[in-house]
Protein backbone atom coordinates (compact mmCIF):
# COMPACT_ATOMS: atom_id res chain seq x y z
CA UNK A 1 0.00 0.00 0.00
CA UNK A 2 2.82 2.29 0.72
CA UNK A 3 4.36 2.22 -2.44
CA UNK A 4 0.58 3.55 -4.80
CA UNK A 5 0.50 6.64 -1.79
CA UNK A 6 2.83 8.92 -4.35
CA UNK A 7 0.99 7.84 -6.89
CA UNK A 8 -2.51 8.08 -5.81
CA UNK A 9 -1.05 11.80 -4.27
CA UNK A 10 -0.23 12.64 -8.18
CA UNK A 11 -3.16 11.34 -9.47
CA UNK A 12 -5.76 13.50 -6.94
CA UNK A 13 -3.38 16.36 -7.75
CA UNK A 14 -4.09 15.91 -11.90
CA UNK A 15 -7.67 15.50 -10.98
CA UNK A 16 -7.89 18.79 -8.92
CA UNK A 17 -6.32 20.96 -11.74
CA UNK A 18 -8.61 19.26 -14.18
CA UNK A 19 -11.77 19.81 -11.98
CA UNK A 20 -10.43 23.48 -11.64
CA UNK A 21 -9.94 24.03 -15.35
CA UNK A 22 -13.26 22.69 -16.06
CA UNK A 23 -14.74 24.90 -13.82
CA UNK A 24 -13.09 27.77 -15.33
CA UNK A 25 -14.65 26.84 -18.48
CA UNK A 26 -18.23 26.87 -17.70
CA UNK A 27 -17.77 30.01 -16.18
CA UNK A 28 -16.37 31.25 -19.18
CA UNK A 29 -18.82 29.75 -21.04
CA UNK A 30 -22.06 30.41 -18.85
CA UNK A 31 -20.42 34.77 -18.68
CA UNK A 32 -20.87 34.12 -22.80
CA UNK A 33 -24.00 32.92 -23.15
CA UNK A 34 -25.60 35.24 -20.61
CA UNK A 35 -23.79 38.09 -22.75
CA UNK A 36 -25.40 37.14 -25.81
CA UNK A 37 -28.55 36.92 -24.33
CA UNK A 38 -28.64 40.61 -22.95
CA UNK A 39 -27.17 42.59 -25.84
CA UNK A 40 -26.02 46.18 -25.21
CA UNK A 41 -28.64 49.17 -25.20
CA UNK A 42 -29.58 50.48 -28.43
CA UNK A 43 -30.17 54.23 -27.56
CA UNK A 44 -32.30 54.80 -31.26
CA UNK A 45 -34.63 51.85 -30.66
CA UNK A 46 -35.43 53.39 -26.69
CA UNK A 47 -35.59 56.65 -28.43
CA UNK A 48 -38.15 55.59 -31.10
CA UNK A 49 -40.13 53.07 -28.25
CA UNK A 50 -40.24 56.34 -26.24
CA UNK A 51 -42.50 58.41 -29.02
CA UNK A 52 -44.31 55.68 -29.87
CA UNK A 53 -45.40 55.92 -26.69
CA UNK A 54 -46.29 59.41 -26.37
CA UNK A 55 -47.78 59.08 -29.44
CA UNK A 56 -50.58 56.42 -28.33
CA UNK A 57 -50.62 58.56 -25.04
CA UNK A 58 -51.66 61.75 -27.14
CA UNK A 59 -54.26 59.81 -29.29
CA UNK A 60 -55.74 58.73 -26.23
CA UNK A 61 -56.30 61.62 -25.02
CA UNK A 62 -57.97 62.70 -28.42
CA UNK A 63 -59.60 60.26 -28.12
CA UNK A 64 -61.02 60.81 -24.74
CA UNK A 65 -61.47 64.39 -25.94
CA UNK A 66 -63.57 63.91 -28.94
CA UNK A 67 -65.83 61.32 -26.64
CA UNK A 68 -66.44 64.44 -24.18
CA UNK A 69 -67.23 66.70 -26.70
CA UNK A 70 -69.73 64.68 -28.22
CA UNK A 71 -70.96 63.79 -24.60
CA UNK A 72 -70.85 67.36 -24.21
CA UNK A 73 -72.79 67.97 -27.37
CA UNK A 74 -75.42 65.45 -26.70
CA UNK A 75 -76.47 66.67 -23.22
CA UNK A 76 -76.54 70.04 -24.59
CA UNK A 77 -79.07 68.94 -27.47
CA UNK A 78 -80.70 66.91 -24.77
CA UNK A 79 -81.61 70.05 -22.68
CA UNK A 80 -82.45 72.61 -25.57
CA UNK A 81 -85.08 69.62 -26.51
CA UNK A 82 -86.25 69.55 -23.09
CA UNK A 83 -86.66 73.66 -23.09
CA UNK A 84 -88.02 73.66 -26.46
CA UNK A 85 -90.72 70.99 -25.39
CA UNK A 86 -91.14 73.14 -21.89
CA UNK A 87 -91.35 76.40 -24.40
CA UNK A 88 -93.83 74.49 -26.53
CA UNK A 89 -95.96 73.14 -24.11
CA UNK A 90 -96.15 76.78 -22.10
CA UNK A 91 -96.87 78.18 -25.39
CA UNK A 92 -99.66 75.48 -25.93
CA UNK A 93 -100.64 76.40 -22.56
CA UNK A 94 -101.49 80.37 -23.12
CA UNK A 95 -102.54 79.66 -26.64
CA UNK A 96 -105.33 77.60 -24.82
CA UNK A 97 -106.09 79.69 -21.89
CA UNK A 98 -106.03 83.08 -24.57
CA UNK A 99 -108.24 80.71 -26.61
CA UNK A 100 -110.45 79.75 -23.37
CA UNK A 101 -110.41 84.10 -22.21
CA UNK A 102 -111.50 84.91 -25.69
CA UNK A 103 -114.50 82.33 -26.04
CA UNK A 104 -115.47 83.30 -22.80
CA UNK A 105 -115.29 87.10 -23.68
CA UNK A 106 -117.36 86.23 -26.74
CA UNK A 107 -119.55 83.33 -25.22
CA UNK A 108 -123.46 84.20 -24.63
CA UNK A 109 -123.49 84.46 -20.54
CA UNK A 110 -125.50 81.02 -20.52
CA UNK A 111 -123.00 78.99 -22.34
CA UNK A 112 -121.42 76.23 -20.60
CA UNK A 113 -117.86 75.76 -21.16
CA UNK A 114 -117.23 72.91 -22.94
CA UNK A 115 -114.64 69.89 -22.43
CA UNK A 116 -113.82 67.92 -25.45
CA UNK A 117 -114.41 64.20 -25.65
CA UNK A 118 -112.71 62.37 -28.09
CA UNK A 119 -114.44 59.82 -29.66
CA UNK A 120 -114.05 55.79 -29.07
CA UNK A 121 -115.83 52.29 -28.05
CA UNK A 122 -116.10 51.73 -24.35
CA UNK A 123 -118.07 49.13 -22.30
CA UNK A 124 -121.52 50.57 -20.83
CA UNK A 125 -123.59 49.17 -18.06
CA UNK A 126 -122.65 46.88 -15.34
CA UNK A 127 -118.97 46.66 -15.29
CA UNK A 128 -116.47 44.82 -13.42
CA UNK A 129 -115.15 48.00 -11.07
CA UNK A 130 -119.27 48.70 -9.80
CA UNK A 131 -118.77 45.30 -7.83
CA UNK A 132 -122.33 43.66 -6.48
CA UNK A 133 -123.80 47.62 -6.76
CA UNK A 134 -125.36 46.99 -10.12
CA UNK A 135 -129.59 46.91 -10.39
CA UNK A 136 -130.91 44.54 -13.21
CA UNK A 137 -131.35 48.09 -15.37
CA UNK A 138 -127.62 48.11 -15.61
CA UNK A 139 -127.58 44.87 -17.73
CA UNK A 140 -126.16 42.98 -19.85
CA UNK A 141 -122.99 45.07 -20.33
CA UNK A 142 -122.70 46.19 -23.84
CA UNK A 143 -119.85 47.57 -25.91
CA UNK A 144 -120.85 51.02 -27.46
CA UNK A 145 -118.82 52.96 -30.28
CA UNK A 146 -119.14 56.66 -29.42
CA UNK A 147 -117.83 59.64 -31.86
CA UNK A 148 -115.89 63.18 -30.26
CA UNK A 149 -118.54 65.27 -28.89
CA UNK A 150 -117.83 68.52 -26.41
CA UNK A 151 -119.83 68.51 -23.17
CA UNK A 152 -120.37 70.90 -20.18
CA UNK A 153 -117.38 71.19 -17.97
CA UNK A 154 -120.44 71.91 -15.00
CA UNK A 155 -124.11 71.38 -14.76
CA UNK A 156 -126.11 74.76 -15.78
CA UNK A 157 -125.96 77.40 -13.15
CA UNK A 158 -128.82 79.31 -11.95
CA UNK A 159 -126.67 82.09 -13.20
CA UNK A 160 -126.58 80.89 -16.49
CA UNK A 161 -130.60 80.27 -16.47
CA UNK A 162 -131.60 83.25 -15.14
CA UNK A 163 -129.28 84.97 -17.70
CA UNK A 164 -131.66 83.29 -20.92
CA UNK A 165 -134.98 82.55 -18.90
CA UNK A 166 -135.57 85.31 -16.80
CA UNK A 167 -136.30 83.56 -13.55
CA UNK A 168 -134.58 82.10 -10.49
CA UNK A 169 -134.70 79.09 -9.01
CA UNK A 170 -137.45 80.19 -6.31
CA UNK A 171 -139.48 81.00 -9.08
CA UNK A 172 -139.71 77.48 -10.98
CA UNK A 173 -143.30 76.49 -10.30
CA UNK A 174 -144.38 74.55 -7.44
CA UNK A 175 -141.26 75.82 -5.31
CA UNK A 176 -142.93 75.57 -1.91
CA UNK A 177 -143.15 71.78 -2.30
CA UNK A 178 -140.94 70.09 -0.01
CA UNK A 179 -139.30 68.19 -2.99
CA UNK A 180 -139.00 71.24 -4.84
CA UNK A 181 -138.21 74.25 -2.93
CA UNK A 182 -134.50 75.53 -3.26
CA UNK A 183 -131.63 73.76 -1.37
CA UNK A 184 -128.93 75.65 -2.46
CA UNK A 185 -128.90 78.97 -4.19
CA UNK A 186 -126.86 81.33 -6.16
CA UNK A 187 -125.57 82.21 -9.51
CA UNK A 188 -122.50 79.07 -9.35
CA UNK A 189 -125.28 76.29 -8.11
CA UNK A 190 -126.27 73.97 -10.32
CA UNK A 191 -130.30 74.76 -11.76
CA UNK A 192 -132.73 72.29 -10.43
CA UNK A 193 -136.09 72.08 -10.06
CA UNK A 194 -136.42 71.83 -14.19
CA UNK A 195 -138.03 69.26 -15.84
CA UNK A 196 -136.87 67.73 -19.10
CA UNK A 197 -139.06 69.91 -21.16
CA UNK A 198 -137.79 73.23 -19.88
CA UNK A 199 -134.60 71.99 -20.08
CA UNK A 200 -135.29 71.96 -24.04
CA UNK A 201 -136.40 75.27 -24.26
CA UNK A 202 -133.87 76.13 -22.42
CA UNK A 203 -131.56 74.78 -25.10
CA UNK A 204 -133.77 76.27 -27.67
CA UNK A 205 -133.57 79.54 -26.68
CA UNK A 206 -129.32 79.23 -26.43
CA UNK A 207 -129.34 77.73 -29.74
CA UNK A 208 -131.26 80.39 -31.12
CA UNK A 209 -129.39 83.17 -29.63
CA UNK A 210 -125.91 82.12 -30.13
CA UNK A 211 -126.56 79.74 -33.54
CA UNK A 212 -125.04 76.69 -32.25
CA UNK A 213 -126.22 73.34 -31.52
CA UNK A 214 -126.31 72.25 -28.08
CA UNK A 215 -128.58 69.73 -26.86
CA UNK A 216 -128.80 67.16 -24.33
CA UNK A 217 -126.37 64.56 -24.09
CA UNK A 218 -127.35 60.56 -25.00
CA UNK A 219 -127.27 58.28 -22.24
CA UNK A 220 -124.15 56.70 -23.75
CA UNK A 221 -122.40 59.72 -24.27
CA UNK A 222 -123.11 61.25 -20.62
CA UNK A 223 -122.12 57.41 -19.34
CA UNK A 224 -118.69 57.84 -21.44
CA UNK A 225 -118.23 61.17 -20.47
CA UNK A 226 -118.50 60.26 -16.58
CA UNK A 227 -116.07 57.20 -16.78
CA UNK A 228 -113.30 59.52 -18.07
CA UNK A 229 -113.98 58.70 -22.19
CA UNK A 230 -110.16 57.41 -23.53
CA UNK A 231 -108.09 58.37 -20.15
CA UNK A 232 -110.41 56.42 -18.17
CA UNK A 233 -108.89 54.59 -15.13
CA UNK A 234 -112.13 52.61 -14.63
CA UNK A 235 -113.82 54.16 -11.44
CA UNK A 236 -116.16 53.53 -10.04
CA UNK A 237 -117.82 56.94 -9.52
CA UNK A 238 -117.00 60.02 -12.11
CA UNK A 239 -113.54 60.21 -11.38
CA UNK A 240 -112.31 58.12 -8.09
CA UNK A 241 -113.50 55.37 -6.33
CA UNK A 242 -113.62 58.08 -3.21
CA UNK A 243 -116.95 59.29 -3.66
CA UNK A 244 -115.90 62.17 -1.02
CA UNK A 245 -112.92 63.79 -3.42
CA UNK A 246 -115.52 64.21 -6.32
CA UNK A 247 -119.08 64.27 -4.88
CA UNK A 248 -121.79 65.86 -2.89
CA UNK A 249 -124.12 63.03 -2.02
CA UNK A 250 -126.15 62.68 1.07
CA UNK A 251 -123.37 61.54 3.66
CA UNK A 252 -121.83 65.08 2.75
CA UNK A 253 -124.00 67.42 1.55
CA UNK A 254 -125.78 69.39 4.39
CA UNK A 255 -129.29 68.32 2.55
CA UNK A 256 -128.30 70.70 0.00
CA UNK A 257 -126.54 71.54 -3.82
CA UNK A 258 -123.57 72.95 -3.69
CA UNK A 259 -121.54 75.26 -5.80
CA UNK A 260 -120.77 73.79 -9.29
CA UNK A 261 -116.61 72.78 -9.71
CA UNK A 262 -115.95 72.42 -5.89
CA UNK A 263 -114.81 68.52 -5.68
CA UNK A 264 -112.26 67.20 -8.12
CA UNK A 265 -113.13 66.44 -11.91
CA UNK A 266 -112.65 63.59 -13.51
CA UNK A 267 -110.06 62.28 -15.86
CA UNK A 268 -111.63 64.85 -18.36
CA UNK A 269 -111.62 67.60 -16.56
CA UNK A 270 -115.55 67.26 -16.01
CA UNK A 271 -116.83 68.13 -12.66
CA UNK A 272 -120.45 67.06 -10.73
CA UNK A 273 -121.14 63.80 -13.06
CA UNK A 274 -121.31 62.10 -9.88
CA UNK A 275 -123.95 63.70 -6.90
CA UNK A 276 -124.99 67.43 -6.47
CA UNK A 277 -127.59 66.95 -8.99
CA UNK A 278 -129.42 64.02 -11.12
CA UNK A 279 -129.06 65.22 -14.67
CA UNK A 280 -131.47 64.68 -18.18
CA UNK A 281 -130.48 62.61 -20.69
CA UNK A 282 -132.09 63.22 -23.96
CA UNK A 283 -133.02 59.51 -24.35
CA UNK A 284 -136.32 57.91 -23.48
CA UNK A 285 -135.03 55.02 -21.56
CA UNK A 286 -134.74 51.45 -22.42
CA UNK A 287 -133.77 47.99 -21.33
CA UNK A 288 -130.33 47.52 -22.68
CA UNK A 289 -129.41 44.02 -24.93
CA UNK A 290 -126.20 43.31 -25.25
CA UNK A 291 -125.62 43.66 -29.18
CA UNK A 292 -122.87 46.54 -29.70
CA UNK A 293 -123.93 50.25 -30.17
CA UNK A 294 -122.84 52.78 -32.85
CA UNK A 295 -123.71 56.32 -31.07
CA UNK A 296 -127.17 54.98 -29.74
CA UNK A 297 -129.97 57.70 -29.24
CA UNK A 298 -132.87 55.35 -27.39
CA UNK A 299 -136.11 54.80 -28.84
CA UNK A 300 -137.65 56.77 -31.07
CA UNK A 301 -141.11 57.00 -28.81
CA UNK A 302 -142.05 56.27 -25.39
CA UNK A 303 -142.47 52.83 -24.35
CA UNK A 304 -145.51 51.22 -23.14
CA UNK A 305 -146.26 51.33 -19.66
CA UNK A 306 -145.84 47.94 -17.71
CA UNK A 307 -148.06 46.94 -15.16
CA UNK A 308 -148.15 43.29 -13.37
CA UNK A 309 -150.49 42.43 -10.29
CA UNK A 310 -148.97 41.00 -7.26
CA UNK A 311 -151.19 39.23 -5.05
CA UNK A 312 -150.05 39.40 -1.03
CA UNK A 313 -151.47 37.21 1.63
CA UNK A 314 -154.26 34.41 1.94
CA UNK A 315 -157.94 33.76 2.47
CA UNK A 316 -159.66 37.03 3.89
CA UNK A 317 -156.31 38.82 3.92
CA UNK A 318 -155.51 38.48 0.40
CA UNK A 319 -154.60 41.88 -1.33
CA UNK A 320 -154.40 42.68 -5.30
CA UNK A 321 -151.13 44.71 -5.64
CA UNK A 322 -151.00 46.49 -8.80
CA UNK A 323 -147.37 47.60 -9.85
CA UNK A 324 -146.40 49.55 -12.67
CA UNK A 325 -143.28 49.92 -14.40
CA UNK A 326 -142.90 53.69 -16.30
CA UNK A 327 -140.50 54.45 -19.14
CA UNK A 328 -139.66 58.28 -18.86
CA UNK A 329 -136.74 60.24 -19.90
CA UNK A 330 -133.21 58.88 -18.47
CA UNK A 331 -131.74 60.70 -15.55
CA UNK A 332 -127.90 60.15 -14.46
CA UNK A 333 -125.83 60.97 -12.01
CA UNK A 334 -127.34 60.99 -8.51
CA UNK A 335 -127.96 63.79 -6.71
CA UNK A 336 -127.01 65.85 -2.86
CA UNK A 337 -129.84 63.95 -1.25
CA UNK A 338 -129.00 60.24 -2.42
CA UNK A 339 -126.30 57.80 -1.38
CA UNK A 340 -123.05 56.81 -2.95
CA UNK A 341 -124.54 53.83 -4.49
CA UNK A 342 -126.77 56.13 -7.03
CA UNK A 343 -124.39 58.49 -7.86
CA UNK A 344 -122.15 55.44 -9.57
CA UNK A 345 -121.52 56.18 -13.53
CA UNK A 346 -123.61 53.21 -14.46
CA UNK A 347 -126.66 53.56 -12.37
CA UNK A 348 -129.71 54.46 -14.44
CA UNK A 349 -132.75 56.44 -13.31
CA UNK A 350 -135.46 57.81 -15.81
CA UNK A 351 -138.18 60.39 -15.29
CA UNK A 352 -141.64 61.59 -17.01
CA UNK A 353 -140.24 64.37 -19.01
CA UNK A 354 -142.87 67.05 -17.21
CA UNK A 355 -141.72 65.97 -13.69
CA UNK A 356 -139.33 68.66 -11.78
CA UNK A 357 -137.49 67.95 -8.23
CA UNK A 358 -134.94 70.02 -6.16
CA UNK A 359 -132.56 67.98 -7.25
CA UNK A 360 -132.67 67.18 -10.74
CA UNK A 361 -130.65 69.59 -13.24
CA UNK A 362 -128.75 69.29 -16.44
CA UNK A 363 -125.87 69.79 -18.79
CA UNK A 364 -125.59 70.48 -22.44
CA UNK A 365 -123.01 69.30 -25.47
CA UNK A 366 -122.71 70.11 -28.76
CA UNK A 367 -121.12 68.26 -31.56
Amino acid sequence: MGLFQPLIRINNYQMAQRITFIAALLFVLTANLGYAQVPPENPAKKQQEERDRLIREAEQRKQQEERERLENEAAQRKQQMERDSLLKLEAERLEAENRRIQQAISRHPSEPEMIFVQGGTFWMGCTAEQGNDCYSGEYPVHQVTLSSFNIGKYPVTQGQWRALMGTTVRQQPDSDDELRMPHGVGDNFPMYNVNWNEAQEFIRRLNEATGKHYRLPTEAEWEFAARGGSKSRGYKYSGSNNMNDVAWYGDNSDNRAHPVGSKFPNELGIYDMSGNVLEWCNDWVEPYTASPKHNPTGPKNQLPTICETEIRGSGRRTSWVRKCTTFGRVLRGGGWRFNAEASRVTNRNNLEPDRRYNFVGFRLVHP
